[in-house]
């Protein structure tokens, strides 16, 4: 049945219009119709390509469009997304009927081989409890793999490479949440956690392999989310906060910054960049998450409330899902930003991971009942290759001063952040001749600052300065005739 409809779809895309699969009758065949095309006729059968299935048997359904493959589990309502190295770990919920025993955690390989991890009968054999849905797993280095389930009472599984599954931890009061598990260098656990009665957001650390856990940081209030390591370094987001430990947990510092911060990336050296969900807002680090600046660069759009916001693939890409429809915004520098169309209409998307060439997104339903659970059924997995994203534009200048009031000082931007940039031109604008003009650039490469100068700059005429390296702040000085607004742009030539 499977090769069969991938065929057929096919010949309807060659074909031209097909009035038996324009579903929505809107005189063109597009994902919508194709989506409810695959829901009516396509509903279970072998992949077009070899799996290999183990554990328990999935049901699946698997097709191939011109641009990108998507993949169906029968009953799932929702599919959250996330990666480590050449696996995926798929958690897979059906919200309409928890009596089920639908696969609730797969693992896949990118290899196409799958393996189901835990079903919702497993899950209740050890638990006595219902099963939601998984928004947070880590794999350790040794195998162990350790999640989160929900709904309330959330609890910390853990799965020995050899083993069967186990309750590592159910911490007391109650937890509500915990989006965000990892591990450091050393091998030291970490997870989020969200707790009722009282109401406090918590970090939870296991130096043990997590056969024991202590929680090493709390405060009396909500919501924290994504949490990551480098070294000796934690870093987690939280409501208006990001949560520090430069010695593995032991000692911790909270900067204060206005948004929601759903995830949080190690760059490279001392950098860390953070992401908001329903805001457009990036923070930036440059001292190892020690002090956090908003940054001139800006997401194109509002970044997704979802668990597995967003990722880095191998060669510094970065990925963000953002709150409408099925649709991420890219960047191949983390300094110009492009949002993605609606890649398939009538989901969004749940989870995001890049490697090298593909770009893999968990769905669910963009109109369902609430904002998680969908109407049946929706949770897919897509599966689009990198090539397919790339821009077809010129990135525009970012400003970082617009028409900003100076008078003889020095004036410095907030940070930017970019990566992969060899070429930078600035280009200010004085509304009266100055003259003694010096701009400084940060060069993060040469961590100091490079300057040019010119003995004077005419007024309301645009001043070009070349700079080759990687910016990050950027400082003027000049001896205006009179006080002035200036306005400067920064013009990244992409590498």
């Amino acid at each position: 049945m499977i090769s069969c409809l991938a065929a057929t779809l096919l010949i309807v895309g060659s074909t031209g219009y097909d009035p038996w699969v324009d579903y929505d009758e809107d005189g063109k065949i597009d994902a919508t119709d194709l989506n409810r095309f695959s829901k009516e006729y396509g509903t279970a059968g072998d992949p077009t390509k070899n799996v290999t299935v183990t554990n328990e048997s999935l049901n699946i359904n698997v097709i191939n469009f011109p641009n990108f493959k998507v993949i169906s589990f029968e009953g799932a309502t929702f599919v959250n997304c996330w990666g480590q190295g050449d696996k995926l770990f798929l958690g897979i919920a059906n919200a309409y009927n928890l009596s089920t025993d639908d696969p609730s955690l797969v693992a896949m390989r990118l290899d196409g081989s799958y393996e189901v991890l835990l079903t919702r009968t497993q899950f209740q054999a050890f638990t006595g409890l219902s099963f939601g849905e998984t928004v947070a797993i880590y794999e350790a280095v040794n195998g162990d793999i350790f999640a989160s389930t929900h709904p309330t009472p959330v609890k910390i599984l853990k799965k020995p490479k050899d083993g069967n599954w186990e309750i590592a931890y159910s911490p007391s009061p109650q937890m509500k949440t915990c989006y965000g598990i990892t591990a450091d260098d050393g091998g030291y656990l970490y997870f989020t956690a969200r707790t009722n009665s009282p109401a406090k957001r918590a970090i939870y650390r296991s130096t043990d392999k997590g056969e024991s856990w202590t929680e090493v940081w709390s405060e009396a209030t909500d919501w924290i989310f994504g949490i990551e390591t480098h070294k000796n370094t934690v870093v987690a987001g939280a409501s208006n906060a990001i949560i520090r430990s430069g010695n593995r947990g032991d000692d911790w510092s909270l900067a204060a910054v206005t948004g929601t911060v759903r995830t949080v990336k190690h760059i490279e050296g001392e950098t860390w960049i953070a992401f908001c969900g329903a805001s457009a807002k990036i923070f930036m680090s440059i001292d190892d998450g020690v002090t956090w600046f908003e940054t001139e660069n800006k997401l194109p759009e509002s970044g997704g409330d979802v668990p597995a916001q967003s990722c880095l693939s191998p060669f510094g890409k970065a990925f963000v899902s953002l709150g409408r429809d099925c649709s991420v915004a890219y960047s191949k520098n983390l300094a110009v930003w492009y949002p993605t169309t609606d890649i398939f209409p009538g989901t969004r998307c749940r989870g995001v991971y890049a490697t090298a060439d593909h770009l893999y997104l968990g769905t669910f339903n963009a109109h369902g009942i609430t904002p998680y659970y969908g109407e049946p059924y929706s949770g897919k997995l897509l599966i689009i290759p990198l090539a397919q994203l790339e821009p077809r534009q010129s990135p525009p200048p970012m400003l970082i001063w617009d028409e900003e009031p100076m008078s003889t000082q020095e004036y410095e931007s907030k940070p930017i952040y970019c990566s992969g940039i060899e070429k930078q031109k600035f280009y200010i604008h004085s509304e009266t001749l100055g003259g003694n003009f010096t701009i400084k650039v940060f060069d993060e490469g040469a961590e100091t600052y490079r300057e040019f100068s010119r003995t004077s700059i005419p007024a309301n005429t645009l001043t070009e300065v070349t700079f080759t390296g990687r910016a990050r702040l950027i400082k003027i000085s000049f001896t205006p005739s009179a006080a002035t607004t200036v306005s400067l742009w920064n013009f990244m030539e992409e590498t």
